[in-house]
């Protein structure tokens, strides 16, 4: 099916340019806290390598971890990451992808403490983008699917949970998360202390959009785009609140082949 607005092209290239985005703010981050990456740091290879032998014994992988020489792997991300972006040939699309999924790959090697949700669903989408290009025509749906699926199993899985935790259902868990020095921020878990009420309805409002998200693709438009507007907002919020920038662009990069997918089931051209 051709859907009459975004054709399989288009929604292959707004994925692109959401992840390169993606791929760029994380680079810039993992930049601005390079002091992390060396000997003395919290994500030091030296430290690292030493939870496997083989990792130890990989001399290849060490000359390319070890810090600084591992910050040409992030700068090379963000030049990758500006091409996937750009209007350029294809095949640099392809060979940007590639490299991506690549690197990201590597990085989770060298330093899989730290690793969020944003940085899986990130590779989860370059490895689409990898695919898409690479199988053509049926490669590109089947690459589109993988990507909606997993989004909304990831969601789902996040929201079920929480669901099954009575701290997430009474609100504390949303307190204990304010509370912590990493993620959270003394004013909002002011806010949330003083007003009993609230930190039940937002952790109600997450478990929520959570768990219908994983049935979003049978849902009608109508709700999807409701929960897709509660999740970019969510993760909007906690990019402000906790500092998971990447989180907007990693998931909303999903979105194109999620609504996509939605457009085919439905045989509803968008």
């Amino acid at each position: 099916m051709t859907n009459a607005f975004m054709t399989p092209s288009m929604v292959l290239r707004a994925t692109e340019v959401l992840v390169g985005l993606a791929i760029i703010v994380s680079s810039a981050e993992m930049i601005a806290r390079r002091t992390q990456l060396t000997d003395g740091g919290l994500l030091s290879w030296k430290v690292s390598r030493t939870r496997a032998a083989w990792l130890e014994q990989q001399s290849a992988l060490s000359y390319i971890f070890e810090y600084p020489r591992v910050l040409a792997v992030v700068w090379a991300r963000v030049a990758a990451g500006v091409v996937l972006i750009l209007p350029v040939n294809g095949k640099l699309h392809f060979a940007s992808a590639i490299a991506l999924f690549v690197s990201s790959v590597l990085l989770t090697i060298r330093t899989p403490v730290g690793n969020d949700g944003a940085d899986q669903m990130t590779t989860i989408v370059l490895a689409g983008v990898v695919a898409a290009h690479a199988c053509k025509s049926f490669g590109v749906e089947a690459a589109f699917w993988f990507i909606a699926v997993q989004a909304c199993m990831s969601y789902g899985t996040s929201g079920i949970a929480k669901l099954v935790s009575p701290e997430w259902r009474s609100g504390q868990g949303l307190i204990g998360v304010m509370g912590t020095e990493v993620f959270g921020e003394s004013g909002v878990r002011n806010i949330l202390e003083c007003n009993a009420w609230l930190p039940i309805v937002l952790s109600w409002s997450v478990i929520g959009f959570e768990c219908c998200y994983v049935m979003s693709l049978l849902l009608p438009l109508r709700l999807l785009v409701g929960l897709s507007v509660l999740a970019g907002l969510f993760h909007a919020g906690a990019a402000r609140v906790m500092g998971l920038n990447n989180f907007v662009l990693a998931f909303v990069s999903t979105y194109p082949a999620i609504f996509h997918c939605w457009s085919v089931l439905h045989r509803y051209p968008l």
